[in-house]
């Protein structure tokens, strides 16, 4: 791990994949990105508590309180890097996400507020309806609007139902929006990534 900040953070994963050992490559190198992260959040003293979540499951029920949680995952051989950053002391508030997963850095937002699609147009009806209150909400323009300076955000699936292609989305309650990270290194990640967090965590 010698060189690890000055490499992508997924550097060389086709390498050991003939042997089956890329999913814990993967989580050894996910794992070690996330503790420089929360050293690098913690180096400011800047109020914001700072968790491990042992495991992914269902982020709602595990985070309750205010503050910013980490974890790390892997899925179909995908590494994430995840952050869930969330403001209210109860369980009914929005949880915010900044994600390294694979070649994307996304942001994206989970909540309550737009629950209860029962038909695939009804669930990306929803979606729309919880992309744009993010979008008007002044408070939030920073977390969705920012990423990567001025990248292109990449929609992977759009909305024709509603000709609404701004953001990809989960279910009816959870849209995000990314863009590719290319060849950045862990160093530059771990500084966008650090400074992305801490603003959004202070902007409430």
């Amino acid at each position: 791990m010698a060189d690890f900040n000055n490499l992508p953070i997924f550097d060389k994963v086709d390498v050991y994949k003939p042997y089956r050992l890329h999913d814990i490559y993967i989580k050894l190198r996910c794992a070690y990105f996330l503790m420089l992260l929360k050293k690098e959040l913690e180096k400011d003293n800047n109020n914001s508590p700072v968790h491990f979540l042992k495991n992914h499951g269902d982020i709602r029920e595990k985070i309750k309180a205010k503050g910013i949680y980490l974890n790390f995952n892997i899925f179909r051989s995908v590494g994430q890097a995840a952050a869930f950053i969330y403001h209210n002391n109860d369980d009914k508030g929005d949880i915010h996400e900044i994600v390294i997963q694979g070649n994307q850095y996304r942001h994206g937002i989970n909540s309550h507020r737009f629950k209860g699609a029962t038909t695939k147009k009804d669930n990306i009806r929803k979606q729309n309806e919880l992309w744009n209150a993010c979008q008007k909400d002044e408070k939030d323009s920073l977390f969705l609007n920012k990423i990567i300076g001025d990248s292109v955000v990449q929609p992977v699936k759009p909305n024709k139902e509603t000709k609404d292609g701004a953001f990809n989305g989960y279910n009816d309650d959870y849209v995000y929006r990314y863009v590719k990270i290319d060849n950045k290194n862990v160093s530059e990640l771990l500084s966008l990534m650090a400074e992305d967090i801490k603003k959004q965590f202070q902007n409430r």
